[in-house]
């Protein structure tokens, strides 16, 4: 059976293209001929963000068996919301790690993630540090009672300075040196951990609005 991943999608553009995504979005998740996965949840009006300028936000979740599906939603974006762009963040950790094609960190602007569950005696220290943030656990799946952490490059070296105090290394050594300190209580047994650095990857990267289409679409609009 394949691994589930968990995918955060933000599309934006016009908001006749947005919406009308929106509606047909239930049934395409589950087409066959697309394969992008199951939606999680309902598609609500909170779903939707004005941007200005006409232009709207559509954020949803999936859990699917081929992570991001690009090609798929590619070719969903060109058939149905061809003036509109999609970002996505996708996460399983235990084997694909965390990918995005947000470069910019427009809407998912973290760097790494640490995902915890604590089996014995850990210094009290480690303990605040994996557990140090609440804000996320809502939007992870499958961390009802885990400690599940999103970090942004900056935060992160803040709170390894706190274990590591040596402001003099910069934050690859940091990290490194963590990981592997905290790898050594994972091998005694007293927690697991994931410990994921976030990939970007440009060549997926949503291109620019071309704003020539966008008065075209509006024209024929009105």
């Amino acid at each position: 059976m394949a691994n589930i991943e968990y995918i955060q999608y933000y599309f934006e553009g016009p908001e006749k293209e947005i919406r009308h995504l929106g509606k047909k979005l239930p049934r395409m998740a589950t087409n066959p001929l697309y394969g992008c996965g199951e939606v999680m949840g309902k598609i609500r009006d909170d779903s939707y963000r004005r941007l200005g300028d006409g232009q709207l936000s559509l954020y949803f979740e999936l859990a699917s068996e081929w992570g991001p599906a690009t090609e798929s939603w590619d070719e969903i974006t060109k058939e149905i919301a061809p003036h509109s762009r999609y970002y996505y963040y996708a996460e399983e950790l235990a084997t694909e790690g965390a990918v995005t094609n947000d470069i910019g960190r427009k809407y998912f602007p973290w760097d790494f993630v640490t995902l915890a569950d604590f089996k014995g005696p850990v210094p009290e220290a480690i303990r605040d540090f994996l557990t140090r943030s609440e804000k996320f656990w809502k939007v992870c799946p499958y961390c009802d009672d885990l400690a599940y952490t999103r970090w942004t490059r900056a935060e992160l070296r803040q709170a390894l300075l706190k274990l590591l105090p040596h402001p003099e290394w910069d934050t690859d050594q940091l990290v490194y040196i963590a990981r592997d300190e905290l790898q050594r209580f994972e091998k005694e047994g007293n927690m697991w951990l994931y410990f994921r650095s976030v990939k970007r990857c440009p060549d997926g990267a949503p291109e620019l609005y071309d704003q020539e289409d966008v008065k075209k679409l509006d024209e024929r609009s009105n």
